[in-house]
Order: C-alpha cells, then sequence, then structure tokens
C-alpha cells in the first residue's frame, strides 16, 4: 500500500448493544518520532518480556471480541507501562473475512450459541470492573480512574470528553485528508457492530446459503 503515515487510536463511542467502549484510527501527519498512544491495538504490538510476566495475556476472555484490547490497555498502564505507536505505518490489516470461515461461524447450533453468549458475558462483565478499578490483573503503580481520565473517557457514565479523539495530541497534528479512518467494504462496517449482531447476519448468510 501507498498509505505509511502513522495512526493513532482513540476513543469512538459505546456500542448500544453491550456497553463496551469502542475505538478507532485516526491517521496523523507526516513525522519523525513514535507517537504516545493510550490505547492498544491486538492486531500489532511488541514490547519488553518482562511484558508476559507483569501483564499476561488473559485467556480466560472467553468469545470477547470487543474488550480485550481495553483489558490489556488498562492493565498495562496500571502495572507502569506507556503504550507509543511507530512514527510510520508498519503493517495493514486484512479486513476481508470472505476467503475464510471464522470460528464463530463453525458452530452455530441453539446450544453453543447460548454457552458462547454466557461466556462471553462474563468475560465482558471482567473487563468493565477492570475498567472502573476492580477484578483480576490490575497493577498498583498506577489507577484505573487515572487511565479513564487520560483517555477522556468516564466508563461509570459511558460518556467521552470533546477531547478525547485528539488522543492527547494538538489537532494540527492530524492529517487534513481521511483523519478520522472509517469502514469502506461490508466486512468492515459488520466488524463495527455489536456480537449480538453479528451473529444474527452470520446466521443468516449461513441460512440462505443452504
Amino acid at each position: 500500500p501507498d498509505e505509511t503515515r502513522a495512526t493513532l487510536l482513540v476513543p469512538w463511542k459505546f456500542d448500544q448493544g453491550d456497553g463496551m467502549l469502542r475505538q478507532r484510527a485516526r491517521l496523523l501527519k507526516p513525522r519523525e518520532t513514535r507517537v504516545p498512544c493510550h490505547l492498544y491495538a491486538a492486531g500489532f504490538n511488541f514490547a519488553h518480556s518482562s511484558i508476559v510476566r507483569d501483564v499476561p495475556y488473559d485467556g480466560r476472555l472467553q468469545y470477547l471480541f470487543f474488550g480485550e484490547e481495553l483489558s490489556m490497555a488498562v492493565r498495562l498502564y496500571t502495572h507502569g507501562y506507556d503504550l507509543f505507536a511507530p512514527p510510520e505505518t508498519v503493517c495493514y490489516h486484512l479486513w476481508s473475512r470472505s476467503h475464510r470461515p471464522t470460528p464463530i461461524q463453525e458452530d452455530t447450533s441453539p446450544q453453543v450459541k447460548h454457552k458462547r453468549e454466557a461466556q462471553r458475558n462474563e468475560a465482558r462483565e471482567v473487563v468493565l470492573q477492570q475498567l472502573r478499578g476492580q477484578g483480576r490483573g490490575l497493577g498498583a503503580k498506577r489507577t484505573a480512574s487515572e487511565f479513564a481520565k487520560m483517555i477522556g473517557v468516564n466508563f461509570e457514565e459511558q460518556s467521552i470528553d470533546v477531547n478525547a479523539s485528539l488522543g492527547g495530541l494538538e489537532a494540527s497534528e492530524f492529517a487534513a485528508d481521511n483523519s478520522t479512518l472509517t469502514p469502506d467494504s461490508a466486512e468492515e462496517k459488520v466488524a463495527l457492530l455489536d456480537v449480538k449482531t453479528q451473529d444474527k447476519i452470520l446466521s443468516f448468510l449461513d441460512a440462505i446459503k443452504m
């Protein structure tokens, strides 16, 4: 791809279905230095090996798609880790899933869907508690409330500060063209929906294929 400018993850909106904060990327002007970034990207990240000891990935967040990145972000912050984005794009993500089946499509029986939803709800509650400063995996160097204030989000009231979309930067540091990256393909748009709606769409598509 020709686009190599850096992007910054910022708070976007609270989903009306699951109450989980969504994040999105904003395109930055060309720069030479790394970018302080308060949110975590599960698709691409690297760190010193101490992170595996201090903030191990939580393998018990079963079937949770939206929320795992927030869990990592608040746990990393409370353990004293600071996050940065590279000054230019170094990898790309293929949004389309049309070329492969996803695990959520492999078994859509009512029993499996019920169990999956129960596990997802349990995992979601774990993350919501962490964001409120409770639950497992939090550190003692900084607090969850400090994390929320830093990113400009009130998790109790599900509100986002008007300047949260700046991610701590100046407005002048963002690119004027396409400064907020938005989805173009159908797959990208589906990925932004709440999980229950995704399940319904996938079930409908499975039904019409039969």
